[in-house]
């Protein structure tokens, strides 16, 4: 109990470091002193920063993900526009109230080396696999919904990083419940256009 405690508060620390000060600048001993554990748990608890910061990725992912792929599911009424819509508002909006965990999300990952650049994209084949799911859902309801390649998708979700992640750097993360008429918008084209896409 002790030690898992210890490892939230590192993770917590490692998170409000980033957002603070970057990836790059950060050091084991920035995240020690707001974490109040000591260099001898730090390393017990991890391997090195980077472990440490993959640890805070983590976090930060399975909370707004395992929230955006619940909304997606539980939404009752209305076709797949409805329900993402929906799903949009929670996680922009969550996003927005947690600024360092959207700050580690959407730019210091892109900072922190190749592992965590390889966490990053399996993270958004987890989101087009909850998108897949959505869609699939819907098509009970509406069979003429047309099929999109796991390939479109990815390019769907990357553009909504690098949105939201430009938004970050431009505006705050304030600004992120302001993107989801556009990320509908890009949604509808991608989704609602004649054709079928399975490539």
């Amino acid at each position: 109990m002790v030690r898992e405690s210890q490892r939230l508060r590192a993770i917590d620390a490692m998170t409000r470091a980033v957002a603070e000060k970057g990836y790059a600048v950060v050091a084991v001993a920035d995240v020690v002193s707001m974490a109040g554990v000591s260099r001898r748990t730090f390393y017990e608890l991890f391997v090195n920063k980077e472990d440490c910061f993959l640890a805070a990725y983590d976090a930060a992912m399975q909370h707004f993900l395992v929230a955006f792929a619940e909304r997606t599911r539980t939404t009752a009424d209305g076709g797949w526009n409805v329900r993402l819509d929906a799903a949009l508002a929670d996680t922009l909006e969550a996003l927005a109230a947690q600024p360092d965990r959207a700050r580690l999300y959407y730019l210091e990952v892109l900072n922190a080396g190749a592992r965590a650049l390889e966490r990053r994209a399996a993270t958004m084949h987890q989101i087009v696999s909850a998108l897949q799911a959505l869609l699939s859902q819907s098509r009970a309801a509406e069979p003429n919904l047309r099929h999109v390649s796991d390939q479109v998708l990815f390019a769907f979700v990357a553009g909504a990083q690098e949105l939201a992640a430009e938004s970050i750097r431009t505006r705050g993360t304030d600004s992120l419940p302001q993107l989801k008429p556009a990320l509908l918008d890009l949604a509808t084209s991608v989704l609602s256009r004649p054709g079928t896409s399975r490539d």
